[in-house]
């Protein structure tokens, strides 16, 4: 570790939130890195906390998209959240394994990711208080949107619950230009919203037939204009 006022490891932290072009620059990242870490790249479909990975190293997500789900006894998949990089995985597994979710992540788009050794990471958290702070504040970010979620589902209709999803997704995805294209399978989406495949087809048909949504090649498609039109429905109650 360095004899700054922080750790290398929070230095490395602020260099990932300088971009160019939109990209991160992974080339500064890797010049940056120490014998601690270890960088990946996962392609479509990976999984980024391995057998080897988890409770032995904190995982950075750097770039990318991701889902996060967890899978019942019953095999039923639960998809907790759709996330992109920056982002923390496994933090739970090294400090409170005992007690740490049992969560699986799949890459949806090519991921970067920083593998840091798990005793380096407690260090740096016991030394770095700005560092300590910083990953506080995301883990009250995780629990503020998972406190969401469930009211979310608790407290709208399936229709509601399908218009605040296609809101979150269009600003997940950051769609370039005026249309995002929602290649995800129904399934993951439903599972995302928490109702049945049915109903999301039911709720999908009725807005379809509204044009609140287009369908293109069995994809979900929205422009701008449908979802400012989502955005004053919900504020105004009017479905």
């Amino acid at each position: 570790m360095s004899m700054s006022t922080h750790s290398d490891l929070y230095e490395l932290i602020q260099l990932s939130k300088n971009k160019q072009k939109n990209r991160m620059d992974i080339k500064n990242i890797r010049e940056s890195m120490n014998s601690h870490m270890k960088i990946r790249i996962l392609e479509e479909s990976s999984s980024i906390l391995t057998p080897d990975i988890v409770g032995n190293y904190v995982v950075f997500v750097l770039t990318g998209k991701y889902f996060h789900y967890r899978t019942s006894k019953a095999g039923k998949r639960n998809l907790i959240a759709l996330c992109q990089g920056p982002e923390w995985i496994g933090i739970d597994h090294v400090l409170d394994k005992e007690n740490a979710n049992i969560t699986e992540d799949l890459v949806l788009e090519k991921c970067t990711v920083l593998d840091i050794e798990k005793e380096y990471f407690i260090e740096c958290l016991k030394s770095d208080g700005d560092l300590s702070v910083y990953i506080i504040q995301n883990l009250l970010g995780k629990m503020s949107s998972a406190s969401t979620r469930v009211d979310v589902m608790l407290l709208n209709d399936a229709k509601t619950q399908v218009l605040i999803w296609l809101i979150e997704y269009w600003n997940f995805c950051k769609a370039q230009g005026d249309e995002c294209v929602i290649t995800l399978k129904n399934e993951y989406i439903a599972e995302a919203i928490g109702i049945s495949t049915r109903t999301l087809y039911r709720v999908l048909k009725d807005l379809k037939q509204k044009n609140i949504v287009s369908i293109r090649k069995n994809n979900i498609v929205v422009n701008k204009t449908q979802i400012h039109l989502i955005k004053e429905m919900i504020v105004n109650k009017k479905f």
